[in-house]
């Protein structure tokens, strides 16, 4: 129980909704407060994932920000962020660097631009700079005579490519970048080919990690089959990348962090054998399916104890063991906080935020102080992560026109029918493709159907199942703190 003296609610930090802020603001959170789910980021370290995959909030950039921060730490860790938010994916689609076929020179490409990071990344490496080898030590300088490394940006180099000529002229590996490239002679295969033969050959003491993010608003439709053709080529050039390094004992992990709807619905023939060999999913919904067993609250012990000293039980310790509402309905803690999550660490963390916020300076948080806090948490956080979510998936005017729909639903139960017919009173919401709509808001987490079971009622919410669809014939229900947040009717107070 927590001890009279000792810091109170109110003062614990569960940090910020972005990593990347976090990192800045108070870094100890993202080192000793780092929470390591299924030892994701240790698999990470060794090599033997690569891939990250989970829904927007799940934690990906926190692993990031966590090897980031190490790595400034210790000297044989060298940490490079690839940002593909702004990245043009459809100038890599129609780039000509010679005669094959799309299959072959998507992932050409794409190896060509990882290894040029990775060279940058080796390059601020001494134990490269005095190990790397004369053949290797010509090709660096050729491709930083033509400004190709180090690497400034990835899009850079991409438009770089079209620019400059580069080829290996045997029998040495004297490559050159003189303006002229003739992109059938196959010239750009075997300067990828040769690019991959001496970064697997390096031989240095530190690891380097290249880590690929900035996909998590990326908005791609079933028919934008040219960005999946380049994003599935991306996946392709880090798995045989991967393998090679693993196999030539290449101390080089590269990366990434995709939402894992995104994975899913790839056309890649060997997804299947990446899952089970290559990837982690970052899913913090317990399979026992009991709020309690959650390990974000481990997470949420992690975080607290980086300024108040070792806890074990932060939500056993500090907050009433049940919460009454509405008419003397009685709920557990555990299934009171994380019924107002998605099972999303960021959710959970900003739900504690904003409980400490309406804590007392003294002495243990009330009911009351719960149930303001998740007040305040659902009309000030949730409603702009929901808006958030559906931005890059909508776009901003059907986005906009389907939070003023929620706005003025009667409840937080519907049927679609009954959807359309809210809709079709106002000509405004002609522009909404409402089917889109409500599956993208299931996809994000916020609604599901309500289906009735034996022991009460089945809720298909995406977080429970990542396989889950939305039946459009079924009743849905949107999430508590969504309904809350668009002041729907639901008596959680």
């Amino acid at each position: 129980m927590h001890r009279e003296g000792d810091l109170q609610f109110s003062e614990l930090k569960f940090g910020s909704n972005a990593a990347e802020d976090e990192s800045v603001d108070d870094p100890k959170l993202l080192l000793e407060g780092f929470y390591d789910l299924r030892n994701i980021t240790e698999d990470i370290i060794s090599g033997q994932k690569w891939l990250v995959l989970g829904p927007k909030g799940a934690g990906k950039s926190a692993i990031t920000e966590h090897l980031r921060l190490r790595s400034a730490e210790q000297d044989h860790w060298f940490v490079r962020k690839l940002d593909l938010l702004y990245f043009p994916f459809l100038d890599i689609d129609s780039l000509d660097v010679g005669g094959q076929t799309r299959g072959s020179r998507l992932p050409a490409v794409w190896t060509y631009l990882l290894c040029l990071e990775i060279i940058t990344s080796l390059e601020l490496d001494e134990g490269f700079s005095n190990s790397a080898n004369d053949e290797i030590g010509k090709v660096v300088k050729e491709l930083r005579k033509a400004n190709l490394v180090p690497s400034l940006a990835l899009k850079q180099n991409l438009f770089r490519l079209a620019k400059v000529g580069l080829k290996v002229k045997p029998p040495g590996v004297e490559m050159s970048a003189d303006g002229e490239r003739n992109a059938g002679d196959g010239a750009f295969y075997q300067v990828v080919d040769k690019l991959k033969e001496l970064i697997s050959g390096v031989d240095v003491d530190a690891i380097h990690f290249l880590v690929i993010d900035g996909l998590d608003t990326l908005s791609l439709g079933e028919d934008d089959e040219a960005r999946w053709g380049v994003l599935t080529a991306l996946v392709n050039a880090c798995d045989h990348l991967n393998r090679l390094f693993r196999e030539k004992k290449t101390p080089v992990r590269l990366v990434m962090l995709c939402r894992n709807d995104i994975f899913t619905n790839m056309a890649y023939p060997d997804s299947n054998k990446i899952l089970s060999r290559s990837a982690s999913l970052l899913s913090w919904f317990p399979d026992s399916r009991r709020a309690i067993d959650s390990e974000l609250f481990d997470l949420a012990d992690k975080k607290a104890s980086v300024y108040a000293g070792k806890i074990n039980d932060l939500v056993g310790s500090f907050l009433p063991k049940e919460i009454i509402y509405g008419n003397n309905v009685k709920k557990s803690i555990h299934d009171y906080l994380m019924e107002f999550t998605r099972y999303l660490p960021r959710d959970f963390l900003q739900l504690l935020n904003y409980v400490a916020l309406h804590s007392p300076s003294r002495g243990i948080p009330g009911i009351n102080n719960v149930i303001d806090g998740a007040k305040d948490y659902a009309e000030k956080y949730f409603t702009e992560e929901v808006k958030s979510g559906l931005l890059p998936l909508l776009g901003r005017r059907q986005t906009n026109l389907l939070v003023d729909l929620l706005n003025i639903l009667p409840g937080d139960k519907f049927m679609l029918g009954s959807l359309k017919k809210i809709a079709a009173s106002d000509r405004r919401y002609d522009a909404i493709d409402l089917i889109s709509c409500v599956n993208t808001m299931h996809r994000i987490g916020v609604l599901a159907n309500m289906t009735r079971a034996p022991e009460g009622h089945y809720y298909n919410f995406i977080y429970h199942n990542p396989r889950a669809r939305l039946n459009l014939n079924e009743k849905m229900i949107l999430h508590n703190a969504a309904a809350i947040g668009f002041n729907r009717t639901r008596k959680f107070f």
